[in-house]
Protein backbone atom coordinates (compact mmCIF):
# COMPACT_ATOMS: atom_id res chain seq x y z
CA UNK A 1 0.00 0.00 0.00
CA UNK A 2 2.84 2.50 0.39
CA UNK A 3 4.65 2.02 -2.51
CA UNK A 4 1.35 2.32 -4.79
CA UNK A 5 0.36 5.55 -3.05
CA UNK A 6 3.55 7.30 -3.25
CA UNK A 7 3.31 6.00 -7.09
CA UNK A 8 -0.56 7.27 -7.34
CA UNK A 9 0.27 10.79 -5.21
CA UNK A 10 1.68 12.83 -7.35
CA UNK A 11 -0.82 11.47 -10.24
CA UNK A 12 -3.57 12.18 -8.50
CA UNK A 13 -2.36 15.88 -7.72
CA UNK A 14 -2.41 16.57 -11.72
CA UNK A 15 -5.99 15.01 -11.93
CA UNK A 16 -7.00 17.53 -9.16
CA UNK A 17 -5.75 20.47 -11.10
CA UNK A 18 -7.47 19.04 -14.36
CA UNK A 19 -10.70 19.18 -12.72
CA UNK A 20 -10.35 22.41 -11.42
CA UNK A 21 -9.81 23.55 -15.35
CA UNK A 22 -6.67 24.66 -16.94
CA UNK A 23 -5.71 26.76 -19.32
CA UNK A 24 -3.55 25.39 -22.40
CA UNK A 25 -2.25 27.73 -25.02
CA UNK A 26 -2.15 25.75 -28.49
CA UNK A 27 -0.71 27.23 -31.70
CA UNK A 28 -4.22 27.56 -32.81
CA UNK A 29 -5.81 29.38 -29.80
CA UNK A 30 -2.90 31.81 -28.41
CA UNK A 31 -5.14 32.93 -26.04
CA UNK A 32 -5.50 29.25 -24.75
CA UNK A 33 -8.30 27.02 -24.34
CA UNK A 34 -9.70 25.86 -21.14
CA UNK A 35 -9.30 22.21 -19.96
CA UNK A 36 -10.79 20.02 -17.91
CA UNK A 37 -10.25 16.00 -17.59
CA UNK A 38 -11.61 13.66 -14.85
CA UNK A 39 -10.58 9.97 -14.06
CA UNK A 40 -13.60 8.26 -15.71
CA UNK A 41 -13.10 4.11 -14.49
CA UNK A 42 -10.31 2.29 -13.14
CA UNK A 43 -9.78 -0.77 -15.33
CA UNK A 44 -7.27 -3.59 -14.75
CA UNK A 45 -7.53 -7.40 -13.15
CA UNK A 46 -8.45 -7.88 -9.99
CA UNK A 47 -5.66 -8.20 -8.31
CA UNK A 48 -4.18 -4.46 -9.79
CA UNK A 49 -7.78 -3.28 -8.91
CA UNK A 50 -8.37 -4.03 -5.37
CA UNK A 51 -4.80 -2.01 -4.93
CA UNK A 52 -5.34 1.07 -6.46
CA UNK A 53 -9.11 1.51 -5.04
CA UNK A 54 -8.50 0.64 -1.82
CA UNK A 55 -10.13 -2.86 -1.39
CA UNK A 56 -8.63 -5.82 0.82
CA UNK A 57 -7.11 -8.30 -1.33
CA UNK A 58 -9.46 -10.98 -3.61
CA UNK A 59 -8.48 -13.61 -1.53
CA UNK A 60 -9.30 -11.46 2.04
CA UNK A 61 -12.29 -11.89 3.92
CA UNK A 62 -14.32 -9.42 2.46
CA UNK A 63 -12.68 -9.82 -1.14
CA UNK A 64 -15.62 -8.36 -2.80
CA UNK A 65 -15.73 -4.74 -3.98
CA UNK A 66 -19.24 -4.49 -4.49
CA UNK A 67 -21.19 -6.23 -1.51
CA UNK A 68 -20.06 -7.39 1.93
CA UNK A 69 -19.84 -11.14 1.07
CA UNK A 70 -17.78 -12.86 2.55
CA UNK A 71 -15.43 -15.46 1.50
CA UNK A 72 -16.83 -18.59 3.34
CA UNK A 73 -20.06 -18.23 0.97
CA UNK A 74 -18.48 -17.59 -2.28
CA UNK A 75 -19.28 -21.36 -3.54
CA UNK A 76 -23.45 -19.78 -2.66
CA UNK A 77 -22.97 -17.31 -4.93
CA UNK A 78 -25.31 -15.11 -3.33
CA UNK A 79 -25.09 -11.48 -3.67
CA UNK A 80 -25.17 -9.62 0.10
CA UNK A 81 -25.77 -5.92 0.86
CA UNK A 82 -24.23 -3.86 -1.81
CA UNK A 83 -21.34 -1.65 -1.43
CA UNK A 84 -22.00 2.21 -1.60
CA UNK A 85 -20.07 5.35 -2.36
CA UNK A 86 -20.84 6.89 1.03
CA UNK A 87 -20.36 4.44 3.36
CA UNK A 88 -16.99 2.95 1.65
CA UNK A 89 -15.58 6.36 1.60
CA UNK A 90 -16.18 6.61 5.45
CA UNK A 91 -14.88 3.47 6.20
CA UNK A 92 -11.61 4.21 4.12
CA UNK A 93 -11.18 7.77 6.32
CA UNK A 94 -11.52 5.45 9.56
CA UNK A 95 -8.90 3.08 7.93
CA UNK A 96 -7.25 6.47 7.29
CA UNK A 97 -7.71 7.70 11.06
CA UNK A 98 -6.31 4.51 12.93
CA UNK A 99 -3.10 3.14 14.15
CA UNK A 100 -1.39 0.03 12.10
CA UNK A 101 -3.09 -2.79 14.85
CA UNK A 102 -6.74 -1.22 14.29
CA UNK A 103 -6.31 -0.97 10.43
CA UNK A 104 -5.38 -4.91 10.11
CA UNK A 105 -8.73 -5.03 12.23
CA UNK A 106 -10.67 -2.85 9.75
CA UNK A 107 -9.76 -4.55 6.42
CA UNK A 108 -10.86 -8.06 7.94
CA UNK A 109 -14.69 -6.46 9.03
CA UNK A 110 -14.58 -3.75 5.90
CA UNK A 111 -12.51 -4.82 3.11
CA UNK A 112 -11.59 -1.58 2.82
CA UNK A 113 -8.65 0.49 2.92
CA UNK A 114 -7.70 3.86 2.54
CA UNK A 115 -6.56 4.96 -1.76
CA UNK A 116 -5.71 8.17 -3.68
CA UNK A 117 -8.45 8.06 -5.83
CA UNK A 118 -10.67 8.74 -2.48
CA UNK A 119 -9.04 12.10 -3.00
CA UNK A 120 -10.98 12.99 -6.22
CA UNK A 121 -14.29 14.79 -5.35
CA UNK A 122 -16.19 13.01 -8.03
CA UNK A 123 -14.89 9.25 -7.53
CA UNK A 124 -17.12 6.54 -6.40
CA UNK A 125 -14.37 3.91 -5.36
CA UNK A 126 -17.69 0.88 -5.88
CA UNK A 127 -19.14 1.91 -9.33
CA UNK A 128 -15.88 3.49 -11.57
CA UNK A 129 -14.28 0.33 -10.77
CA UNK A 130 -14.72 -1.99 -13.46
CA UNK A 131 -14.80 -5.75 -13.29
CA UNK A 132 -11.83 -7.02 -15.17
CA UNK A 133 -12.35 -8.67 -18.65
CA UNK A 134 -9.65 -10.98 -19.23
CA UNK A 135 -9.64 -13.30 -15.18
CA UNK A 136 -13.62 -13.38 -15.42
CA UNK A 137 -14.40 -13.10 -18.59
CA UNK A 138 -12.55 -14.98 -20.85
CA UNK A 139 -11.33 -17.26 -18.18
CA UNK A 140 -13.65 -17.30 -15.79
CA UNK A 141 -16.99 -17.65 -17.92
CA UNK A 142 -15.97 -18.75 -21.55
CA UNK A 143 -13.76 -21.16 -19.87
CA UNK A 144 -16.74 -22.43 -18.02
CA UNK A 145 -19.29 -22.61 -20.23
CA UNK A 146 -17.06 -24.40 -22.54
CA UNK A 147 -15.54 -27.29 -20.09
CA UNK A 148 -18.77 -27.81 -18.28
CA UNK A 149 -21.65 -26.55 -19.60
CA UNK A 150 -20.80 -28.08 -23.02
CA UNK A 151 -18.96 -31.02 -21.72
CA UNK A 152 -15.28 -30.18 -23.62
CA UNK A 153 -13.41 -31.60 -19.90
CA UNK A 154 -11.20 -34.01 -19.97
CA UNK A 155 -11.43 -36.74 -22.15
CA UNK A 156 -14.62 -36.21 -23.95
CA UNK A 157 -13.71 -38.50 -26.68
CA UNK A 158 -14.48 -41.48 -24.67
CA UNK A 159 -17.43 -39.33 -22.76
CA UNK A 160 -15.65 -39.09 -19.25
CA UNK A 161 -14.34 -36.20 -17.24
CA UNK A 162 -10.88 -35.85 -16.62
CA UNK A 163 -11.77 -36.84 -12.42
CA UNK A 164 -14.08 -39.14 -13.26
CA UNK A 165 -17.38 -37.29 -12.25
CA UNK A 166 -19.21 -36.92 -15.52
CA UNK A 167 -22.65 -37.51 -13.77
CA UNK A 168 -22.35 -35.28 -11.14
CA UNK A 169 -21.40 -32.69 -13.53
CA UNK A 170 -24.11 -33.74 -16.12
CA UNK A 171 -26.25 -33.30 -12.46
CA UNK A 172 -24.97 -30.02 -11.88
CA UNK A 173 -25.34 -28.36 -15.05
CA UNK A 174 -28.31 -30.23 -16.51
CA UNK A 175 -26.10 -32.31 -19.17
CA UNK A 176 -24.58 -31.30 -21.85
CA UNK A 177 -26.33 -31.19 -25.68
CA UNK A 178 -23.10 -31.99 -27.77
CA UNK A 179 -22.84 -35.84 -28.51
CA UNK A 180 -19.72 -37.31 -28.39
CA UNK A 181 -19.56 -37.04 -32.23
CA UNK A 182 -20.84 -33.67 -32.19
CA UNK A 183 -17.46 -32.81 -29.45
CA UNK A 184 -14.94 -34.42 -32.10
CA UNK A 185 -16.18 -32.90 -35.31
CA UNK A 186 -16.03 -29.53 -33.70
CA UNK A 187 -12.27 -29.65 -32.51
CA UNK A 188 -11.44 -30.65 -35.71
CA UNK A 189 -13.07 -28.05 -37.73
CA UNK A 190 -11.93 -25.73 -34.78
CA UNK A 191 -8.69 -26.17 -36.14
CA UNK A 192 -9.28 -26.04 -39.59
CA UNK A 193 -9.88 -22.40 -39.22
CA UNK A 194 -7.61 -20.33 -41.31
CA UNK A 195 -6.91 -16.55 -39.50
CA UNK A 196 -4.99 -13.63 -40.56
CA UNK A 197 -1.85 -13.54 -39.08
CA UNK A 198 -2.07 -11.00 -35.73
CA UNK A 199 -5.13 -13.02 -35.07
CA UNK A 200 -4.60 -15.47 -32.04
CA UNK A 201 -4.45 -19.22 -33.43
CA UNK A 202 -5.74 -21.79 -31.60
CA UNK A 203 -2.83 -24.53 -30.24
CA UNK A 204 -2.30 -27.94 -32.32
CA UNK A 205 -3.11 -29.53 -29.19
CA UNK A 206 -6.84 -28.19 -28.78
CA UNK A 207 -8.97 -30.67 -27.42
CA UNK A 208 -6.87 -32.61 -25.60
CA UNK A 209 -5.82 -33.26 -22.27
CA UNK A 210 -2.01 -32.90 -23.17
CA UNK A 211 -2.61 -29.52 -24.32
CA UNK A 212 -3.28 -27.59 -21.48
CA UNK A 213 -4.99 -24.39 -20.15
CA UNK A 214 -5.59 -22.35 -23.22
CA UNK A 215 -4.46 -18.32 -22.51
CA UNK A 216 -7.13 -15.62 -22.25
CA UNK A 217 -6.30 -14.70 -26.07
CA UNK A 218 -7.04 -18.00 -27.32
CA UNK A 219 -10.25 -18.20 -25.13
CA UNK A 220 -11.76 -14.77 -27.07
CA UNK A 221 -10.52 -16.06 -30.11
CA UNK A 222 -12.12 -19.37 -29.74
CA UNK A 223 -15.56 -17.63 -29.28
CA UNK A 224 -15.21 -15.05 -30.91
CA UNK A 225 -13.88 -16.29 -34.27
CA UNK A 226 -13.02 -20.10 -34.41
CA UNK A 227 -16.39 -21.59 -32.51
CA UNK A 228 -18.56 -19.75 -34.85
CA UNK A 229 -17.20 -21.08 -37.97
CA UNK A 230 -16.31 -24.66 -37.24
CA UNK A 231 -20.14 -24.85 -35.92
CA UNK A 232 -21.68 -24.10 -38.75
CA UNK A 233 -20.08 -27.43 -39.99
CA UNK A 234 -21.82 -29.35 -37.15
CA UNK A 235 -24.92 -28.38 -37.21
CA UNK A 236 -25.81 -27.80 -40.98
CA UNK A 237 -25.35 -30.95 -42.73
CA UNK A 238 -27.63 -29.77 -45.70
CA UNK A 239 -26.19 -30.38 -49.28
CA UNK A 240 -26.65 -27.43 -50.02
CA UNK A 241 -24.32 -25.64 -47.10
CA UNK A 242 -21.63 -28.90 -48.01
CA UNK A 243 -21.96 -27.48 -51.40
CA UNK A 244 -21.68 -23.67 -50.95
CA UNK A 245 -18.55 -24.76 -48.29
CA UNK A 246 -16.91 -26.28 -51.21
CA UNK A 247 -17.38 -23.51 -53.69
CA UNK A 248 -16.32 -21.10 -51.13
CA UNK A 249 -13.19 -23.35 -51.14
CA UNK A 250 -12.15 -23.71 -54.51
CA UNK A 251 -12.11 -19.65 -54.05
CA UNK A 252 -9.52 -19.25 -51.75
Amino acid sequence: MVTITNVMRPLIDEFLKLNRSVKVNTAQFSEGRIVTAKLGALIGDIVATHKVAGFTSHSGKRFCSWCDVLNTNITKMTIRRLRNQRDTLARARDWSNSTAGVRKKLVKQTGVRSSELNRLPYWDPVMNVVLGVMHNWFEGVLQHHFRFRWGFNGNYTTDTSEDGNKAEIEEAYGGTFWSVAQKKRLVAFVLEVVVPSGVTQMPKGFGSVKNGKLKASEWHTLFAIHLPLAAISVFCESKVVDECLQKNRGHR
